[in-house]
């Protein structure tokens, strides 16, 4: 009975642990399958959050590309804007130059050059930014620069044949010979769009200088026309009126840099230049005129050997492509067998050795005679 009731009670104690078992494994198994339910919400949370991010990521790269895309187009439209004001302006530029150096302005030559040399800076080519343009847009813009350079000149010119004595006293005649002493001017902004690229600066002497020797390089088979470009044929399309444009240029810069030697140092250039071409004609050189370069400080000397530089440069073009610069009167160069200058040139020498050597010499005295020294050879140059 002792052993029944013992029996009993390990039965009821062995049923309690595997109840309690039971219920702490059925406990763990439910915690369990919480955990794993947590697991699997916080994993479909991550894939979700993951998702999304994707998502984000996508939708980041697709604003991008749109700023991108937004960024370019209002660089074209900065550029676009800025080639219309660029245009509007200029082509205001250039009308209001040619209206004051219309024949009905009878304005003195040295009233009319600072209207020429604002017309030639006007050219929309001289505003073309290589890292916002193609090129092919340069070329364009230079065509039509070179178009209405001739519709605005044609009109000026009286007569092809007419190279010398210069009317100076004719209000067209100043207009034209104002244009072809500025056509080596171009706007500025050539120098700062075009620094350090391989693209050169051109003005319109430029244009018509290359045109002019492609031209006469063709003519003797030396180069293909496919290298003559657009604006340079459109040149080539006015190829007379281009040469005796480059004609009255020589002439011109040549009597005005004669006039600025005149010993009528404060006189109207405009009549100066006139007289020179009179004088030279009638050959009366000594009676009537004598340079003065005494008077003439540095900067004024350097500036009349600039000018005349300018007119060499024109007649040594000329004579490369097979044109004789001095059709017509040849009036200004007699003006040379007058020049006292010339005759200075191993004093002038002499003179520069002795300030050198002074350790007290005036750098000014130095100077104009460097200057003058500079003037001479450069006269030489002329006479040849």
């Amino acid at each position: 009975m002792k052993n029944s009731n013992q029996m009993g009670r390990m039965a009821v104690s062995l049923v309690s642990i595997i109840s309690a078992s039971a219920c702490g494994l059925i406990k763990d198994m439910g915690e369990m399958h919480d955990s794993t339910q947590s697991m699997a919400t916080t994993t479909a949370e991550m894939s979700k959050e993951i998702k999304d991010t994707n998502q984000n990521t996508q939708e980041l790269k697709e604003l991008t590309k749109d700023l991108k895309k937004l960024s370019s187009n209002m660089n074209h439209t900065s550029s676009d804007l800025y080639d219309v004001g660029t245009s509007g302006g200029a082509s205001d530029q250039r009308r209001n130059a040619m209206s004051v150096l219309k024949p009905k302005h009878s304005r003195s030559i040295s009233a009319k050059l600072p209207d020429a040399t604002t017309l030639m800076d006007s050219f929309e080519y001289g505003f073309w930014r290589p890292d916002q343009d193609t090129i092919d847009l340069r070329e364009t813009l230079m065509v039509d620069a070179i178009k209405d350079f001739f519709r605005k000149v044609q009109p000026l010119i009286k007569s092809r044949d007419n190279l010398s004595p210069i009317n100076l006293y004719s209000p067209k005649s100043r207009s034209l010979y104002a244009i072809v002493a500025s056509m080596h001017y171009y706007h500025h902004l050539q120098d700062k769009n075009l620094k350090g690229t391989n693209f050169p600066i051109l003005s319109i002497y430029d244009i018509i200088a290359n045109a002019l020797k492609k031209q006469f390089l063709y003519k003797q088979n030396l180069i293909s026309r496919d290298e003559i470009t657009l604006s340079e044929r459109q040149v080539l399309v006015q190829e007379q009126d281009a040469i005796y444009l480059l004609k009255l240029r020589h002439k011109f810069l040549d009597a005005f840099a004669y006039s600025l030697l005149d010993q009528k140092a404060n006189g109207d250039d405009q009549n100066l230049v006139h007289d020179m071409l009179l004088i030279a004609k009638s050959g009366l050189f000594g009676q009537y005129w004598e340079s003065n370069s005494a008077d003439r400080n540095v900067f004024q000397i350097e500036y009349i050997r600039d000018v005349l530089r300018r007119s060499i440069a024109v007649k040594n073009l000329l004579l490369d492509i097979g044109q004789n610069p001095f059709d017509g009167n040849n009036t200004v160069t007699q003006l040379l067998a007058h020049l006292t200058e010339i005759k200075q040139a191993d004093s002038l020498e002499t003179e520069i050795s002795r300030l050198q050597a002074d350790p007290g010499h005036s750098a000014y005295d130095l100077d104009l005679r460097k200057a003058m020294l500079s003037l001479v050879e450069t006269l030489k140059e002329d006479l040849r």
